[in-house]
Parts: structure tokens; C-alpha cells; sequence
């Protein structure tokens, strides 16, 4: 019955579709024809005709076809998690669109305050053009972390000083952003997190939510800019059935286990992106109440790797309690830890605690740059993620050819 309700659903939109001749195939995505009146539809209801172009708006138009595509030669459009969502997407359809147009729902907004540092790239920049600007961003990205300067910092030296097509802005997002990356990723975030660089139709981003407004209910009317109301109905139902496609392509993706020694062999091929400005230690620091425990517990530390560190020390103290020995081990940067600074790198002033007044040390500094991507955990997943799905738009390019008909496209919102 599930089947039955969904097919025949699908059937009645494809057939509102298929029956407006009159339209312009502006672009072919696989096998399938895409009309100039699906996309005006998209381009009006997304509100983005004041800020963007359609040349611009196309691209994120044509990854999700794309994904979706993709979703069902994965066959992720028969999984029963799918079919059940479908169910449910067909009773609010149905609900919605008994009425006349416009639609309105209701929809859960929030406008959080960002801090937001943006590229603009216009629709005709170069692959290589593209590529120095996401650079350029990641670089920005890479010195915030290292530095540990708060990016609301950042943001205010490149609000008052522009600097290389690099522009800094504090700002309440709208509750419906007109990019839909922009709202997708800030949705994403905590409140304090900062982003990775991601790229959107309009340039280049990095992004950090300082503070969430509160979330509320309102109606969303959806203005539809075509006339027909089956079309726009069936125009509606591809939306929503593409989007959760792409929900679920994107939830299989990341799911998908990666190997260590994967992100160990790109962090080997772009080792020099990763190097620092100021070294670091690599190790711990021993706080010990006496130096016959301190040099003993650096001998047992010696012996075995730095991830078991923290239960050799927990056994020495379980059996000599009365010589207990604190440990802080990681990665420090100069300048962040005392004890650190004055024993590693003989700088600063560190006063040991009157309980554990010797210190100690296990480790080695690294000052060019991290000796293992475990160094930059972080940032290595998050940078080999983005290449993955980078290499797989542009292997579902190759695979589902992609044909625009620019006279179409310029016609636009003028026919």
C-alpha cells in the first residue's frame, strides 16, 4: 500500500510535468530534461533573484540533480527508511497543496549572529582562480587555529582593512538565508564552533555562530512565480523528493569508514599545508613530588607509545600513592603552557605547586610542522572529506554528462 500511494503520487506529478510543452529544455542532467519553468520555479521560491544571477544559482540547481541521480543508482530510493519518509512527504503533500497558491507551512527559524569572512567569486572564475581563493581561506582558517586568536578577532581586522578579495563581516543570518549552502552549513554549527572554508555559488566562506537566536515557529509562504498550479504542484514534490535523496547520499557518505591510513597518505602528499608558524611540543609534562618518582616514571613512559601515557602513570600512582604524579600530555604550542614554555623551550616564568615542586618532561619539540597527521587530527579529516566529495561531484559530472542551453538561460525570467 506504502508503494502503491507513492507511485501513484510520482505518476500524477510526472504526468503535470510532462504535459507543458510549451517550455524551453534548458538543461539536460543524465538522461533527463529539465524545463525553464522547473528552474524559474527553484529560483524564485530560494528568493535569491535579488542577490544572485541564475548563471550563478544553476551550479547548486545542478548538484542536487546530481545527488539525486546518484541516491538512486545507489538504490538508496528503496531502503524502508527512505520509503518511510516518502509516506510521510506525500500526506503533508497532499495536505499542502489542497489549498491555492501560495503554499504555507509552518518552519522552524532561528537569525543566529555570525562572524563571517567571504571571497567573492563571480560565475566565470577559473577552476585556478577558485582554487587560490579556497587556498587563501584555508590558510586564514589554519592561522586562526593555530594561533588560538578568537576568529571574532580576526573578522574585525578585515572589517576595518580588506585585504587580497577577503572581506569581514558581523551579522544576524535571516531566517531564510538565499544561499541554500549558507543556511545548511550555519544549521550545522554550534554556537561558538567555527567552520571549514566551504565554497557556495557566490565565492568562499568561513564562518563561526557566536550565539544562537531563539528558535520559533513561523508560516513560510512560499510565492509561486508560475501560473499553472498542477506544475507548480509537481514542481514542489520533485523538490522535497531530491532533497531527501540528498539527505540521504550525504548521510551514507558520511557514515563511510576511512581508514587511517588513508588520511595518513594525503596528510603525506600536502604535509607543507600544514606547517606552523611557531613550534610546538610534543609529549607531556610530569608533576612529581620528588625526583627519584619523577626520573622513574619518565623511564616507564620511554618504553611504551604516548597513547598509553596516561594509564602507565595511573598505574604508578595506584601503587605509590603516596608519590603521586600528575601528568598533562598533547601537542603544545609555545607560548599556551607554562611549564611548557620554561622547561621545552626555556622561556617565561613557571612556579611549580608547592605539593609537586619537581617538573619533568617526556617528548620532542617539532618546529616545522606536525611529524604525523594524528598531530592534526582535525584538520586532516576535515581537509581529505572535502576533497572526497570534490572528486565525487566531478566523477558525477563524467558520469551523468550535464548539458546547458546558455540561449535558454538567458532568457530567463524575460519570456
Amino acid at each position: 500500500m506504502k508503494k502503491l500511494i507513492i507511485g501513484s503520487l510520482f505518476f500524477i506529478v510526472s504526468a503535470a510535468l510532462c504535459a507543458q510543452t510549451e517550455d524551453a529544455v534548458l538543461l539536460r542532467v543524465g538522461n533527463r530534461d529539465v524545463l525553464r519553468s522547473e528552474f524559474e520555479y527553484a529560483y524564485h521560491k530560494n528568493k535569491v533573484q535579488n542577490k544572485m544571477l541564475p548563471t550563478d544559482f544553476i551550479q547548486s540547481f545542478i548538484r542536487l540533480k546530481l545527488q539525486a541521480l546518484e541516491a538512486e543508482n545507489r538504490g538508496l530510493d528503496t531502503l524502508p527508511s527512505f520509503c518511510e519518509q516518502m509516506k510521510q512527504l506525500s500526506l503533508q503533500f497532499n495536505r499542502e497543496s489542497m489549498g491555492p497558491c501560495p503554499f504555507v507551512s509552518k518552519k522552524y527559524v532561528s537569525q543566529p549572529r555570525l562572524a563571517h569572512l567571504f571571497i567573492y567569486l563571480p560565475q566565470s572564475a577559473s577552476p585556478g582562480t577558485i582554487r587560490r581563493a579556497c587556498d587563501r581561506m584555508d590558510s586564514i582558517y589554519h592561522a586562526v587555529l593555530s594561533s588560538g586568536q578568537p576568529f571574532e578577532d580576526c573578522v574585525r581586522k578585515y572589517i576595518d582593512h580588506p585585504s587580497n578579495g577577503v572581506w569581514g563581516e558581523k551579522t544576524v543570518l535571516p531566517a531564510r538565508h538565499t544561499m541554500e549552502e549558507v543556511e545548511r552549513r550555519v544549521r550545522q554549527l554550534k554556537a561558538g564552533e567555527l567552520s571549514r572554508p566551504f565554497v557556495s555559488p557566490a565565492g568562499v566562506h568561513l564562518m563561526q555562530v557566536l550565539e544562537r537566536g531563539e528558535e520559533h515557529t513561523e508560516d513560510e509562504t512560499v510565492e509561486m512565480a508560475l501560473p499553472d498550479s498542477d506544475r507548480t504542484r509537481g514542481y514542489l514534490w520533485n523538490e522535497w523528493r531530491e532533497s531527501l535523496l540528498r539527505d540521504a547520499l550525504e548521510a551514507e557518505e558520511e557514515n563511510r569508514d576511512i581508514s587511517s591510513e588513508q588520511f595518513a597518505s594525503y596528510f603525506k602528499k600536502h604535509k607543507k599545508k600544514y606547517a606552523w608558524e611557531l613550534p610546538r611540543y610534543k609529549g607531556c609534562v610530569l608533576y612529581c613530588k620528588d625526583k627519584s618518582s619523577a626520573k622513574v616514571v619518565k623511564k616507564l613512559l620511554k618504553r611504551v607509545p604516548m597513547e598509553q601515557w596516561p594509564s602507565v602513570v595511573e598505574g604508578y600512582n595506584r601503587t605509590n600513592p603516596a608519590k603521586e604524579v600528575k601528568m598533562e600530555s598533547g601537542l603544545f604550542r609555545i607560548g599556551t603552557n607554562p611549564a611548557v614554555d620554561k622547561v621545552i623551550f626555556r622561556q617565561g616564568t613557571f612556579l611549580p605547586l608547592p605539593d609537586f615542586p619537581y617538573v619533568a618532561a617526556v617528548g620532542k619539540k617539532l618546529k616545522k610542522g606536525p611529524e604525523s597527521y594524528r598531530d592534526v587530527q582535525r584538520q586532516v579529516e576535515d581537509d581529505y572529506k572535502a576533497f572526497r566529495r570534490s572528486e565525487e561531484i566531478a566523477g558525477w559530472l563524467r558520469k551523468y554528462k550535464v548539458e546547458i542551453n546558455q540561449e535558454v538561460l538567458k532568457t530567463v525570467n524575460n519570456h
